[in-house]
């Protein structure tokens, strides 16, 4: 097929204007050259027979010698135009490769962008889970350290009751021991005492009850006691300041959670749906990682399929430019060998021929020439 575009169209226009000019020319000079054949051959009528055949065989060839650089064009130009033809066929089956090519392309990258389009929004969705995974973790960490502040508060009442307990039951133990001591000590001073005699405590001189030994007074043993009471007691003031210290940050902490994030139940049961919750938005944000990473290996292949759609584009204008120059070539052979075929016999199209004829006249001349 020859589509010429419409400035080439315009240069054959042209082309064929000059081919039609110099047709005309030949035809003028044609007639010119039959006026002379015709004078040649009313001269060559009043010679004898050998001669006029002579006289023919030598005019013929030299007028097949006159278009043998015709011969040698015609033959060029057909061979050049077939050689074009063929080179078209080639550049039109490339050119429909290439088509093809960029076709199945741009129907990929339409598919890459539908996907691309069904993942619009996965970096805003990405950012805001991520936020709300770490806000998660902060409140999770800040629930685990008061979680863990009450229990460590918890012990610490425990041991303070404990110990409490201990030292209650010392201190019973040195009550009563203290008051064996103080009965002994008074039996002791009331063993001589007689009626109408001073107390030598109460100044008495009347001693209705006199005070006698009760078992076994162990003044070591009582101050042993002692010792581990006034240790207790101090352990357990160390232990209720250090009970009030945490009582006081866990208020403050508590009230400072709140304040974030809200009421909240501080037991194993609330730490373990605030982890679920933790857990569920995680396998959440993994998926959204997955898309995210989806989508910027999809941006990154429609990026790479528009850079070879360009390239394409470039080869198929290429090519069809290619094309369009050897179809004006083809068209200009053409002209050329329309023009040629209008000066030469059939018969003589082919340099064989001319050659074959050529021999024949010359034969014919050395024939008669012998």
């Amino acid at each position: 097929k020859v589509l010429p575009i419409k400035t080439e169209l315009e240069k054959l226009k042209n082309s064929l204007q000059v081919t039609n000019d110099k047709l005309l020319f030949e035809i003028e000079s044609l007639k010119e050259t039959l006026i002379k054949i015709e004078k040649i051959s009313a001269e060559v009528a009043t010679l004898p027979e050998e001669q006029k055949k002579l006289g023919s065989f030598e005019s013929q060839l030299s007028n097949l010698l006159a278009l043998k650089e015709d011969v040698d064009q015609f033959q060029n130009h057909k061979v050049a135009f077939h050689n074009k033809s063929k080179q078209i066929l080639l550049y039109e089956n490339e050119e429909k490769t290439l088509q093809d090519g960029l076709k199945k392309e741009n129907e990929e990258l339409n598919q890459l962008k539908q996907q691309l389009n069904d993942l619009e929004g996965i970096h805003d969705q990405w950012a805001k889970l991520s936020l709300l995974n770490k806000e998660i973790s902060l409140k999770g960490g800040f629930a685990k350290r008061i979680f863990f502040a009450k229990k460590d508060l918890e012990q610490k009442l425990n041991e303070y009751r404990i110990k409490n307990l201990n030292q209650i039951k010392l201190k019973n133990e040195l009550d009563r021991i203290e008051s064996e001591m103080h009965q002994q000590k008074a039996a002791f001073l009331a063993k001589d005492l007689k009626d109408q005699e001073q107390c030598p405590v109460c100044g008495s001189t009347h001693h209705p009850l006199l005070a006698k030994f009760n078992g076994t007074v162990n003044e070591e043993e009582a101050e042993k006691l002692k010792m581990q009471v006034n240790q207790f007691q101090t352990e357990l003031a160390t232990i209720q300041g250090e009970i009030k210290s945490k009582e006081n940050s866990l208020k403050i902490d508590e009230q400072s959670f709140f304040d974030e994030h809200g009421q909240f139940d501080f037991t194993n049961e609330g730490l373990k749906a605030l982890a679920n919750e933790f857990n569920e938005n995680e396998s959440n944000l993994t998926k959204l990682t997955e898309k995210k990473a989806a989508f910027e290996k999809i941006n990154n292949l429609i990026k790479t399929k528009e850079q070879l759609i360009r390239d394409l584009t470039v080869k198929v204008t290429e090519k069809t430019e290619a094309m369009n120059k050897f179809t004006n070539e083809l068209n200009e052979l053409k002209i050329h060998i329309v023009q040629i075929e209008s000066k030469l016999p059939e018969s003589l199209r082919t340099l064989e021929k001319w050659q074959f004829e050529k021999n024949e006249i010359e034969k014919n001349i050395a024939i008669i020439k012998a």
